[in-house]
């Protein structure tokens, strides 16, 4: 799914950074942050079950790196959007999925460097208003 709106989802970020949601292609904006994070959330349920298969499979990582890319470029670009805390929020887990990953996997560890080149950008965009909930719980 992520890569069927991976396009529109670039573009409507570049169409109105400030809120995607009032774009053309707003509908995958929507579809591909959702599936960013569902693809997040069962990658922490599938390491804590397999962690030894999660580490070693080349595809969970290549899955894991279109969704850490997509939510860290929502958190960085639209921090003060409704959806870009929790984009902040989800993109740090995958991070830290892809920091444990970096001990075994080659992929997670090639990977890293432009992970936290990102989270250093989302970091910047949300330092700017130090005031803002990040909705953690």
């Amino acid at each position: 799914m992520l890569a069927i709106h991976n396009t529109h989802f670039v573009q409507s970020l570049r169409e109105n950074p400030d809120d995607p949601y009032y774009t053309p292609h707003a509908s995958s904006f929507f579809s591909a942050t959702r599936n960013a994070c569902e693809i997040i959330t069962a990658h922490i349920q599938n390491f804590g079950k397999h962690e030894e298969l999660f580490l070693r499979w080349w595809a969970v990582w290549t899955s894991l790196f279109n969704a850490a890319l997509i939510l860290g470029a929502v958190a960085a670009k639209c921090s003060q959007n409704m959806i870009g805390p929790k984009a902040f929020v989800e993109f740090f887990v995958a991070v830290d999925l892809f920091e444990r990953g970096a001990e075994t996997s080659f992929r997670a560890c090639g990977a890293l460097p432009f992970l936290h080149r990102l989270r250093d950008k989302a970091i910047a965009a949300y330092a700017q208003y130090p005031g803002q909930i990040l909705g953690l719980e």
